[in-house]
């Protein structure tokens, strides 16, 4: 019987300094306990159950995660799904930890800030909103380093006191008809949820 059909594979997180910038990395492919890697996730990531056969497992990488992160509270994320898994596997693997309570009680959905700045409800895709800023994405899609590295740089781009009126034809672009009156998102808003662009 399969015990968990998602565990965390990679870990990797970047660490701003109070003036946005990047001071540290924290990176590492995390061996699963319960679950083999699928070929769907295989494809995506390019790990491997052989790759990950000599990682750590998920309880030494979030206690190296959280000596890393030390009196950092708050945390940013591209959606609440990091923040989803990390609550469900702590809780399934019997790990708990003051540290990880305070930061999942300060953690910041950036997909949904950013989106609130733009004007638009619906949810932006981490590549989409890289591009609309007028960036590549730098590293590898589904890299677990490489996607903290790129919202970072949303977060950085995001704080300039300009940020409004330089991307104002982004935020145009990205406004919905006014003729619109429902999309195929709202009509199937849970599986949308569910759903990583």
């Amino acid at each position: 019987k399969k015990l968990s059909r998602f565990e965390t594979i990679q870990f990797g997180a970047v660490k701003l300094d109070a003036n946005n910038e990047i001071i540290g990395r924290y990176e590492s492919l995390v061996k699963p306990r319960y679950s083999h890697i699928d070929d769907a996730v295989s494809n995506l990531t390019s790990i491997t159950d052989e790759i990950v056969s000599n990682a750590p497992d998920y309880i030494e990488i979030i206690n190296g995660f959280l000596d890393w992160a030390g009196d950092t509270h708050t945390v940013c994320s591209w959606s609440t799904e990091d923040l989803k898994l990390l609550r469900k596997e702590s809780k399934q693997k019997g790990f708990s930890d003051a540290r990880l309570d305070k930061m999942f009680q300060n953690w910041v959905d950036l997909q949904k800030c950013f989106g609130l700045e733009v004007g638009v409800q619906q949810q932006i895709s981490l590549s989409n909103a890289i591009r609309g800023i007028g960036r590549e994405f730098e590293g590898a899609q589904h890299s677990a380093i490489d996607d903290a590295e790129n919202t970072a740089y949303i977060f950085q781009v995001m704080q300039a006191d300009n940020f409004k009126e330089k991307y104002k034809e982004v935020f145009d672009w990205l406004q919905p008809t006014e003729g619109l009156t429902v999309s195929i998102g709202s009509l199937f808003a849970d599986l949308m949820e569910q759903v990583q662009c």
